[in-house]
């Protein structure tokens, strides 16, 4: 019977409201990028461990850290689809606004979605105290610390169990938490948050916490420390997001009593961006292997090219003088057996690579190496051996040289000077 009376009334409303808001538009754009940035973390992080060599005690380069991260990654990943289902239902509009026939379904979805992400949540926590034991573990690895790691770990799990089981009975019969038409009696949903949001938020201030003291009894500067303290405390921000959640369910309890799928939206902004925050928190320090990686293999080259060609181009405008064209007639005769050539290049030792040198009537230049491989981090100023190759191989034959252009064929010996 009261299965009829909540359907009666909902027509009701529906038919006397007369509103355009919508907040299921911009959440669903929002949802759109936290799934992408949570893709994009995991498997960064993956292919970092992979670039990366054991390090420590480890035999492997993947920990409980990682796969802990990767477990929580579909929980995470199911718990942003169930959102995209509810605004299908009428997440975001006003509940007087929903149709009938989805409120059951509605119903269903949000119960199945206090228990994804408790989970990934779960999961998110204990890797980043599983980090906090393999990076400390070896070194000094005190026996305070193992045992606030096995205490927080502790209170981690009896904090999901807890909220498991309030999500769980929170309405009797339990069906009646996703059949509200059900007879019954049920908690307070913004209770129930609460008793999600306060505990997470003290988890959370405990593992920011917590490497601090081991970060304080390294033997560094007061300075380093000071550096690496405050990028633990900024790298596990989520404690920000943590608070934001709660605050908002305290400002919005009576209209998440009310008007759930309306007052819900904000709750909701953060619990998907606290998830995305932790993820993408705990995977940035296992990218230090890519990132290095990456600026020594791409960005440190293409910064010492770019500096190369301004400095050859500087060099080409002043260039010109006596001794540069006396150079370039002593070359173009042959009466000289091997010159030295001032050149602003990159290699960090002595190599050897072929290469061209091109002049006018008044100067040489050195060009850079046809194969590109005249390149270092380190730019500076070096000198150039050119032998011309009749001493060592006589039966070498090489094109004669026209006014305007010397071609060295043979290997060129380049050493920092």
């Amino acid at each position: 019977m009261a299965s009829f009376y909540l359907r009666d009334a909902l027509l009701q409303a529906r038919a006397t409201a007369n509103s355009d808001e919508d907040r299921g538009p911009a959440y669903s754009a929002f949802l759109i990028v936290m799934t992408v940035a949570v893709v994009i973390a995991i498997a960064i992080r993956f292919w970092s461990r992979a670039l990366a060599a054991p390090e420590g005690p480890f035999t492997s380069r993947y920990w409980w850290d990682d796969w802990l991260a990767l477990a929580a990654v579909p929980f995470t990943l199911v718990s942003f689809g169930l959102c995209f289902t509810m605004l299908h239902l009428g997440l975001g509009r006003h509940f007087t606004e929903m149709d009938p026939e989805n409120m059951l379904p509605f119903f269903t979805v949000l119960f199945a979605v206090y228990f994804t992400y408790d989970t990934a949540l779960v999961l998110l926590k204990a890797s980043a105290l599983f980090f906090f034991a393999r990076i400390f573990l070896s070194r000094q690895y005190t026996t305070w610390f193992s045992w606030c790691l096995y205490v927080t770990h502790f209170l981690n799990i009896s904090w999901f169990v807890g909220i498991v089981f309030s999500s769980a009975f929170i309405c009797k019969p339990i069906a009646k938490s996703w059949n509200p038409t059900l007879e019954g009696t049920c908690g307070s949903t913004p209770g129930l948050w609460l008793g999600s949001a306060i505990p997470s938020v003290a988890i959370d201030l405990i593992i920011l916490l917590l490497p601090l003291p081991m970060i304080w009894s390294l033997k560094m500067s007061t300075a380093r420390k000071s550096g690496i303290t405050a990028i633990f405390v900024l790298g596990y921000c989520v404690i920000i997001v943590s608070l934001g959640r709660l605050v908002t369910i305290i400002q919005n309890q009576k209209e998440l009593e009310a008007d759930i799928t309306w007052g819900g939206i904000p709750v909701l902004y953060w619990l998907c961006s606290e998830l995305t925050i932790t993820l993408v928190s705990i995977c940035l320090p296992a990218t230090v292997h890519l990132g290095r990686r990456a600026a020594r293999n791409y960005f440190s080259p293409l910064a010492t090219k770019i500096t190369s060609i301004f400095t050859s181009r500087s060099g080409t405008m002043g260039g010109g003088g006596g001794t540069s064209s006396q150079s370039h007639h002593k070359n173009a005769t042959g009466a000289s057996a091997g010159s030295n050539i001032r050149m602003r290049t990159g290699i960090s030792s002595a190599r050897k690579a072929g290469f061209e040198t091109m002049s006018d009537d008044k100067s040489i230049v050195s060009m850079e190496s046809r194969r590109h491989i005249l390149l270092d981090r380190r730019p500076g100023v070096y000198e150039a051996h050119v032998s011309n190759g009749y001493d060592h191989d006589p039966d070498v034959v090489f094109p004669p040289a026209d006014q305007n252009r010397i071609l060295v064929k043979n290997d060129v010996s380049v050493a920092r000077s």
